[in-house]
């Protein structure tokens, strides 16, 4: 896939916008989507809400081709890992 002038341009805004909010670039969060798939939930060194956001977004499958890159997995292993994930979710956030 090659990114033109624009996509590059429009990557680095996005990037620039998201640091001064305090929201993660995409890049940032296809990080930590790829180490909650290789780690399992909780992630150390989040909160409870960014662990959550990460956990939604993977069963969201958001940027699920760029996670298959990131992990070395298709989307069947990745599918199997985010149903662990989910349990452990569950048995992190009973009440």
């Amino acid at each position: 896939m090659t990114l033109s002038d624009d996509d590059v341009a429009e990557a680095g805004d996005e990037a620039v916008a998201a640091a001064s909010s305090g929201r993660r670039t995409p890049p940032e969060m296809d990080e930590l989507r790829a180490r909650m798939i290789r780690e399992g939930y909780p992630l150390a060194g989040l909160s409870r809400d960014a662990m959550n956001r990460v956990w939604v977004s993977l069963t969201e499958k958001r940027r699920w081709p760029h996670l298959q890159v990131l992990t070395g997995m298709d989307a069947a292993a990745l599918a199997d890992r985010v149903r662990i994930i989910r349990q452990q979710y569950k048995a992190a956030n009973k009440k």
